[in-house]
């Protein structure tokens, strides 16, 4: 007699509407990116009700799917501009110690600083400080210490050049 309860419908499954479904989703406090999937998945029952269901949808849901929506985006493009945060940080990888810091890094350095000012104020304020502060001493060895000493042997290595061209000139002249 049980089983033909249960057959019959004594135990039967609830079905939720979407204005049940609308409703059990979390605010928009605490909505997640996690939370992604079961939206679209409302929205897209929504968008293919037909006009007359649509119209049981209740105002008060609408517009929570609505600020749902719209609370997701915010999320991603957070996510996204913290991503692009971590991406700049993870560039310091490719720099050794400030100790070993060598003209050779000019580059990567350059690519950092160019990285971190690409990265809009909000990104910067969430920057890891003491990364910034490592930017800006790796940047103070290379522009007080570093480049200063190539360029005296860059210039070191010109004035032997010319001296050498000094030299080969008068006994090509010599030799004519």
């Amino acid at each position: 007699l049980i089983i033909l309860l249960f057959i019959l419908g004594g135990c039967k499954k609830e079905t939720k509407t979407l204005n049940d479904l609308i409703s059990e989703l979390p605010s928009v406090e605490v909505i997640t990116l996690a939370d992604e999937v079961a939206i679209i998945n409302i929205r897209n029952q929504v968008d293919s009700l037909s006009i007359e269901d649509l119209e049981k949808i209740t105002t008060t849901n609408l517009e929570k799917l609505l600020a749902l929506e719209e609370k997701i985006r915010t999320l991603k493009v957070a996510y996204e501009q913290a991503q692009e945060v971590l991406e700049v940080e993870n560039l310091f990888l490719n720099l050794p110690d400030i100790e070993s810091l060598s003209i050779y890094y000019y580059e990567t350095l350059e690519a950092i600083n160019q990285a971190y000012h690409n990265l809009n104020d909000l990104q910067r304020a969430s920057f890891n400080i003491e990364k910034y502060i490592l930017l800006q001493e790796y940047n103070n060895k290379m522009n007080k210490e570093l480049i200063p000493e190539y360029r005296l042997r860059e210039e070191e290595e010109i004035l032997v050049i010319k001296n050498n061209i000094d030299t080969i000139i008068p006994l090509e002249t010599k030799n004519n």
